[in-house]
C-alpha cells in the first residue's frame, strides 16, 4: 500500500511539474522570448562611414557622410559641412545602444510597436561604403517615475525608451531613449552651426569695421580692456563675450543670400597667434536685414535676424564703455 501510494504521488507531482512547464511556455511565447543579444549595432563605430537616415517626407533620404576627416550631410543634390558633434552624438548613441527586453519575437507583432518598414523611421549604417545593417526606429514609449521616489526626477530621462529592430532580426526590442527625437529633423539640425568656436580666454583684439565713422578696436592690454584707447566698462565686455562665444545658428539662408558688398565686419584675434574668426555681414532681404557669414563655417550663411543674430555681434563702441564715458 505504502509502494502504491508513492507511486502514485509520484504521478500527481510528475503531472503538476509538467503543467508547469507547459504553463510557462505558454507565458513566455505570449510576452515575447526574453532571449537577447547583447548588443543591437553590431558595426563597430570606428567603421561606421555613413549613416543614411529617412526623412519624414516618403522616398526621401539624407546622408551624413566621413570623408577624409570631415563628415558631411548630403540632402536633395547639395552637400555640406555637418555638425560634427551631432554625427558623433548619434555614432555613439548607435554604439552604445543595449537591449532593455525583447518586445516582441517575430514580425506578426511589428505593427504594434510601429517598426514596419512603413511605420518606421529607417537608419542604414554604412562602412566602405556598403550597408551593413538597417535600424528600423518604432514608437516611443514613456513610464511615468514614481512621484513618491526621491529621486524621481533624475529618473526620468532613463523612462524614456524606444522599441526598434534591425533588419538582420525579426525581434523588437526596447532601448533606452527617444530615438526618433534624435535621429529626426531638417536639413539644419545636421548643418555645422559654428559662428566663432574659440575660447574667451585666448581673445587679445577685436576689431570691429562699420560704414562711415563707427569702427573702432577693443583690445587687451596688460590685463584689462580698451576700446581705442579709452577703458572698457569689464562687466559689459564680460556681458558681450557671453553673447558670441562659441556662438552658433540655426537660422540658414540660401547660399545665394549673401552676394552684397560687406556692410560690417568683426575680427577676433588670439593672443596664441592663430588663425582669427572673420565674421561679415552684408544687406540682404527685409526679413533677414543682414546675412552672416564666419571664416570658420565657409558654406553656412546666417540670417542676421533669427535670435538677434546681427545685433548680438556688431555692437556699437558706446555699449561697451563706463556710462560716465559715455555721458561726456
Amino acid at each position: 500500500m505504502f509502494k502504491k501510494l508513492n507511486i502514485k504521488t509520484l504521478i500527481v507531482m510528475l503531472g503538476c511539474l509538467v503543467a508547469v512547464v507547459v504553463i510557462m511556455q505558454i507565458a513566455k511565447n505570449k510576452r515575447g522570448d526574453r532571449s537577447f543579444r547583447s548588443e543591437i549595432i553590431t558595426v563597430d563605430s570606428s567603421d561606421i562611414s555613413a549613416l543614411i537616415i529617412e526623412t519624414q517626407v516618403p522616398g526621401e533620404e539624407m546622408k551624413l557622410e566621413r570623408i577624409d576627416q570631415t563628415w558631411n550631410v548630403k540632402y536633395k543634390g547639395e552637400q555640406f559641412v555637418a555638425d560634427k558633434r551631432k554625427v558623433q552624438e548619434l555614432v555613439v548613441l548607435l554604439s552604445l545602444m543595449k537591449p532593455l527586453r525583447v518586445a516582441a519575437i517575430d514580425k506578426s507583432s511589428w505593427r504594434d510597436f510601429d517598426v514596419t518598414d512603413s511605420a518606421g523611421l529607417s537608419v542604414k549604417i554604412e562602412s566602405n561604403g556598403k550597408v551593413k545593417q538597417e535600424l528600423i526606429i518604432g514608437r516611443f514609449s514613456y513610464k511615468q517615475p514614481d512621484p513618491n521616489d526621491p529621486m524621481a526626477h533624475y529618473n526620468q530621462m532613463n523612462s524614456m525608451s524606444t522599441f526598434v529592430r534591425t533588419d538582420d532580426d525579426e525581434r523588437v526590442y526596447l532601448v533606452q531613449g527617444f530615438l526618433r527625437y534624435m535621429f529626426q529633423g531638417d536639413l539644419s539640425v545636421f548643418r555645422n552651426k559654428d559662428l566663432v568656436n574659440t575660447q574667451r580666454s585666448n581673445w587679445n583684439k577685436l576689431t570691429f569695421t562699420y560704414p562711415a565713422d563707427s569702427s573702432f578696436v577693443l583690445q587687451k592690454k596688460e590685463g584689462k580692456w580698451f576700446v581705442n584707447d579709452m577703458p572698457a566698462d569689464s562687466q559689459k565686455v564680460q556681458n558681450y563675450f557671453n553673447n558670441i562665444e562659441n556662438l552658433t545658428s540655426f537660422s540658414f539662408l540660401d547660399k545665394n543670400s549673401a552676394v552684397a558688398p560687406i556692410s560690417h565686419k568683426l575680427v577676433i584675434g588670439t593672443a596664441d597667434k592663430s588663425i582669427p574668426i572673420d565674421l561679415s555681414a552684408v544687406p540682404t532681404d527685409s526679413t533677414s536685414l543682414l546675412a552672416i557669414r564666419s571664416s570658420i563655417n565657409k558654406d553656412g550663411i546666417f540670417s542676421g535676424a533669427g535670435s538677434n543674430l546681427f545685433i548680438r555681434i556688431f555692437i556699437s563702441k558706446a555699449s561697451l564703455l563706463p556710462s560716465v564715458l559715455v555721458l561726456e
